[in-house]
């Protein structure tokens, strides 16, 4: 996801993240090791930050132990998303900053500096929503030792200082100035509060408002037990561990930053999206850093629990404990096994729908149809990757809808076609059998455009009607009202500057509507079936049409109780033809 400055295409998220990957190629070749170590490093900054908080290495090993065989940790693992970078480096830095204040070594202040200024070229929201309980904690733990406490914070402000100035380059260079982050920056409307939000410009629009907030913090809330290991049973040992430790400074620092994750994201509208299904795919992930203090909190109630029963008995009742922890996790995780089998079913389906390379005529690219208007390939289809440099034989891009008559000319001569994942078969409107269409693009273009139209039907009688349209410019005729099965109906119109239809405005961009209906001799519903062909009219004496063939099919159907579009196969109903005028 990227905007642009002066030119330039920069990415709307930190560079933190990204500048880990890149060590990874640089040494491996490949960034897939740098997920592992990220994970590894989730672990080990839990029992770091576990030891110095809690005191005790029992409990903050079982609180890493925790971590590493939650959902959120296996399944992010192999995900590129930054929330578990973040997250680590946060409970490291938290970890060198108490080790500095216990053992007076000016060298962990610095440390815990760099490792929080990482985190702020990372995920710089997530550091403030932790780092006001972590305020707190200091000024409370070490509020007769201000001067030393001072000390400590002064270094780590000098640790931290270069990869501040650091982020703030970083922001000037893409986005001309320094306090103006990538995010918004791309998209103002990606942001806090209430009102019409969306992630990238064109994008459509989302209403977030105040009950859509607290819907949507219920819905992810009740994901955090599903995606922690052992499920409901984690989130009864965390209250135990809170309730039975609850006057410990360290105790309301963890339920501080467990809470404070929900409370502050209530306000970000990104919470809803990840209540629409996303969030049951890869976790409740704005809340990643809070898994961590719900670890700890869980460790010292099974540490409440074992010391609490004779010794004979400890060992059975924690393998009892654990034994039933391991089965709420099983548990929770089987939906999520059972979507990504349906979705690799759908991957190795739509792919087997691209045709060899050598079928190809190559350098291509293929237009990839998407859901909700999204602007990126990778968001519904991550495996029809492309190199960064742009160099495969095949490249993918996202439609753009009206806008795709532009592709000719941005492609560089490559052969144009279209993927189609939701389109289904004439023989199975509904996709029953699954769905996806691939066929080569043809360019047409003129001063002025020919459209022809056909329709027939196996009903008799029927009235079949031809319609081409436009944004508000329509043209419409009868075709017959006697019609004979068999038989081909046909019309011809131009599309010009003296056609039936005028072209659209030089610089503009219209999905042109080619389409027949059709009404069974007497019934008053009109089914109609019909494609959308992308039309573009470039400036110049004359203005040239340029239109993008084949165009997305579409049916309108009547059933009992409703009726609705469905992008389904067109060419058992009419045929059109799009030839310069």
């Amino acid at each position: 996801m990227t905007g642009e400055y002066h030119g330039r295409l920069f990415t709307k998220y930190l560079p933190g993240y990204p500048s880990v990957l890149a060590v990874s190629l640089a040494l491996f070749g490949t960034a897939v090791p740098a997920l592992g170590i990220i994970a590894g490093g989730w672990v080990v900054s839990t029992y770091a930050a576990g030891l110095q908080l809690l005191g005790s290495r029992r409990t903050a090993l079982l609180a890493a132990g925790l971590v590493a065989l939650s959902p959120i940790a296996i399944v992010q693992s192999a995900l590129y998303l930054s929330y578990t970078l973040s997250s680590a480096l946060i409970f490291t830095g938290v970890a060198t900053l108490l080790m500095r204040l216990s053992t007076g070594r000016r060298r962990w202040s610095v440390v815990a500096g760099v490792l929080f200024g990482a985190a702020l070229l990372t995920r710089t929201f997530d550091v403030f929503v932790a780092g006001l309980p972590l305020v707190l904690l200091l000024a409370g733990r070490f509020r007769h030792e201000a001067r030393r406490l001072a000390r400590a914070v002064g270094w780590s402000a000098v640790g931290a200082l270069p990869l501040v100035v650091l982020l703030l380059a970083y922001n000037a260079a893409v986005t001309g100035s320094p306090v103006r982050m990538p995010l918004p920056a791309v998209e103002p409307l990606d942001t806090f509060g209430f009102g019409l939000r969306r992630i990238m410009p064109g994008d459509p629009l989302t209403p977030y408002h105040g009950r859509r907030a607290v819907l949507a913090t219920a819905h992810n809330l009740a994901l955090v037990p599903k995606w922690s290991a052992g499920g409901l049973l984690l989130a009864l040992l965390a209250i135990l561990g809170a309730v039975l430790v609850r006057r410990r400074l360290e105790t309301l620092f963890l339920l501080a930053v467990v809470l404070a994750f929900p409370a502050c994201y209530f306000f970000f509208w990104g919470s809803y999206i990840t209540s629409q299904g996303i969030g049951q795919v890869i976790g409740p992930f704005y809340y990643t850093t809070a898994f961590v203090p719900l670890a700890m909190l869980a460790a010292q109630g099974l540490v409440a629990i074992a010391d609490a029963v004779p010794r004979r008995t400890a060992i059975p009742a924690l393998a009892a404990v654990a034994a039933v922890a391991v089965v709420l996790t099983t548990l929770n995780m089987k939906p999520l096994q059972q979507f990504h089998a349906e979705k690799r079913r759908n991957q190795d389906r739509l792919l087997a729908l691209i045709p060899p390379r050598a079928q190809l005529r190559t350098p291509a690219v293929v237009l990839v149809q998407m859901p909700y208007g999204s602007r990126y390939v990778g968001v519904s289809q991550p495996y029809l990757d492309n190199d960064p440099r742009l160099r495969n034989p095949v490249l993918f891009a996202a439609s753009r809808a009206a806008g795709d008559n532009h592709l000719p000319d941005e492609s560089g001569g490559r052969a144009l076609y279209v993927l189609r994942p939701s389109q289904t078969s004439a023989s199975d409107v509904f996709g029953a059998r699954g769905a996806g269409a691939f066929a080569p693009l043809s360019v047409v273009g003129g001063s002025r455009l020919r459209v022809t139209v056909e329709g027939w039907t196996s009903k008799p009688g029927s009235c079949l009607t031809g319609y081409v349209n436009w944004g508000r410019e329509k043209w419409r005729t009868e075709l017959t009202c006697a019609s004979r099965p068999g038989q081909v109906y046909r019309k011809d119109l131009e599309v010009g500057p003296v056609g039936e239809l005028p072209l659209p405005s030089p610089g503009q961009d219209v999905l042109l509507t080619i389409g027949v209906g059709e009404r069974p001799a007497g019934s008053k519903s009109e089914d109609l079936s019909d494609a959308r062909v992308s039309l573009g009219v470039r400036p110049g004496a004359p203005p040239r049409a340029v239109a993008l063939t084949p165009g997305e099919p579409w049916r309108f159907l009547h059933f009992p109780a409703s009726s609705a579009w469905v992008n389904t196969d067109v060419s058992e109903n009419i045929a059109y033809q799009i030839t310069p005028g």
